[in-house]
């Protein structure tokens, strides 16, 4: 309870919680203990699983407050996959720098999921524009209704396609029941469906946005298929926020690319486990 009590008064103090939504976390401990339990215990997980059976009929809703653009309000499932990234976003510094955003106004977030990294770099940025790109049908309602909480002077749109190297009516993706692990790439147990796909460059056309201040990418590999199809678009961008997968000669070779296009390493956290990395890089 002392780690998660910390995170909690760790977390109220950077984004100025009221004692009402502090206290709302707080009763969400037996949830976001059952999350914990099910990722590290699994002599315990059947009991974490009735936990989060039961919890996934609740959201988690609270008011955040942001530098630039006042309250957000964020909305937060619980269910281990948003519970997951909530702690890994806000409390896990999943994409914590020491870099000044307070110029950055345009973000384009691929794999948006739950759209939770957009109100955590509102903390930083005071962003008007906003595309966010969730190649999982399933994930929209829940992520339109989220984005509702945004502050009104920030313009997002919301696209259900896939972000590739090329342009197709319809591709297959498949449905992990953890929403984070969704992918292009078939596994066992996947449910798949249909949906388009666009090349990024292109969603940047059709948005009017040749400049961009900041991309996130994480898109479970097909980053790689839009860094050999197209390189350059990356330099379309100042600052680069990717989650970057696959075995450490791999994510090797995509860094060596990216840097070879003008851009210098901020901060790169591994996962070894995970075979992968969250990397954030500067344009320079």
């Amino acid at each position: 309870m002392s780690s998660f009590q910390n995170s909690v008064l760790d977390f109220s103090k950077k984004f100025n919680l009221s004692f009402y939504d502090k206290l709302k976390i707080y009763l969400c401990y037996p949830a976001f203990k059952a999350c914990w339990i099910y990722n590290n215990r699994p002599e315990k997980k059947r009991l974490a699983e009735f936990i989060l059976y039961w919890s996934k009929f609740f959201t988690l809703k609270i008011k955040i407050s942001s530098k630039y653009r006042g309250l957000s309000k964020v909305s937060i499932r619980l269910n281990a996959s948003d519970i997951q990234s909530f702690k890994e976003i806000f409390w896990g510094n999943e994409y914590d720098h020491d870099i000044q955003l307070d110029d950055c106004e345009s973000f384009i977030d691929c794999g948006a999921n739950n759209g939770m990294v957009s109100f955590f770099l509102l903390h930083y940025a005071p962003l008007s524009k906003i595309i966010l790109i969730e190649a999982n049908p399933q994930l929209i309602p829940f992520l339109s209704k989220n984005l509702k909480g945004l502050p009104q002077e920030v313009e997002y749109s919301l696209l259900n396609i896939c972000v590739s190297g090329q342009s197709k009516e319809s591709v297959s993706f498949y449905i992990s029941n953890n929403h984070r692990l969704s992918s292009m790439s078939h596994f066992p147990g996947a449910e798949k469906v249909n949906v388009s796909s666009k090349p990024l460059r292109q969603i940047l056309a059709e948005h009017s946005m040749q400049n961009v201040d900041i991309l996130k990418m994480d898109i479970e590999g097909a980053e790689f298929d839009i860094l050999e199809s197209d390189p350059s678009v990356f330099q379309s961008f100042r600052y680069l926020f990717l989650e970057i997968h696959g075995d450490a000669h791999k994510r090797g070779y995509f860094l060596d690319k990216i840097c070879d296009l003008g851009f210098e390493v901020i901060k790169r956290k591994e996962y070894v486990a995970a075979e992968c990395e969250t990397t954030i890089l500067k344009n320079i």
